[in-house]
């Protein structure tokens, strides 16, 4: 896990705030960094969420003697911000919900550029790729067409046979008038 999200009333959470009270910004730090080694720990296969880190290290990280990490740990437990495994280590539950939350949006994105490889390698344009509030990128194109398609009655029945070539440099033209036009209307 590259990247561990947490709100930002997370500290206003009551477990939190009785952990300031009763460990100071202490508890409160170690909190998050121990947060920071299970996060690391974690992978698309190992999604246990436990605290692997040493006592000792936590130690130095946190200036803090071994004891009271273990003592700040125990209240962890205590006002239900970590559990304990039947091993003795120490787990957060709430990082798993986030891992849980986290690994869709990893399945979503590969699903997505999966998709995006073979519109790209099945002839599709880089384009037609990007997506908007107003439908999928076949939606888009679909809608294209359709206009072009429009445009092009429309200039049958004045008497023209226009390709799409055509079609884009008559509406390039169109908006380049319409933009003069606003020019002239501002002065």
């Amino acid at each position: 896990m590259k990247y561990l999200g947490h709100d930002c009333n997370a500290g206003d959470d009551s477990r939190l705030v009785k952990v300031r009270l009763k460990h100071s910004m202490a508890g409160y730090g170690l909190y998050w960094r121990c947060n920071e080694f299970i996060g690391t720990k974690v992978t698309h296969t190992n999604k246990n969420c436990i605290l692997e880190q040493d006592l000792e290290i936590l130690s130095y990280d946190c200036n803090l003697p071994v004891k009271k990490i273990q003592e700040i740990l125990e209240y962890f437990v205590e006002v239900g911000l970590y559990t304990k495994t039947p091993e003795g280590k120490y787990q957060n539950l709430k990082i798993n919900t986030r891992l849980t939350e986290w690994l869709k949006r990893e399945l979503r994105l590969q699903e997505k550029q999966a998709q995006e490889s073979l519109r790209i390698a099945s002839g599709g344009t880089q384009e037609s790729l990007h997506t908007t509030s107003r439908g999928t990128p076949a939606l888009l194109q679909l809608k294209e067409k359709k206009r072009k398609e429009i445009k092009r009655k429309e200039m049958k029945t004045l008497g023209h046979t226009l390709t799409d070539k055509s079609i884009a440099t008559k509406e390039k033209e169109e908006k380049t008038k319409k933009e003069e036009e606003e020019v002239i209307d501002l002065d």
